[in-house]
């Protein structure tokens, strides 16, 4: 399952151009977090609420249910 931290190195490095727009202090501040929060919730998106989830996937063009896929068979 794809990673909060994967998506977003994956697109800023797609888009190198654009790459400072992809930085945890740029996403922080667009999302209205810290630096901080946000790195936490990078490593441990589980603790993100439905809102930071939603803001996120906005931010990244990626759908939702990237993060809400299960391992199950």
């Amino acid at each position: 399952m794809p990673t909060l931290k994967s998506i977003r190195e994956k697109r800023r490095d797609a888009a190198m151009k654009e790459a400072s727009r992809f930085s945890q202090e740029t996403m922080a501040a667009e999302l209205g977090m810290s630096v901080p929060t946000f790195k936490y919730l990078e490593e441990n998106p589980l603790s993100m609420s439905v809102e930071q989830l939603t803001k996120v996937c906005e931010y990244l063009g990626c759908d939702i249910n990237i993060f809400l896929r299960t391992n199950h068979k």
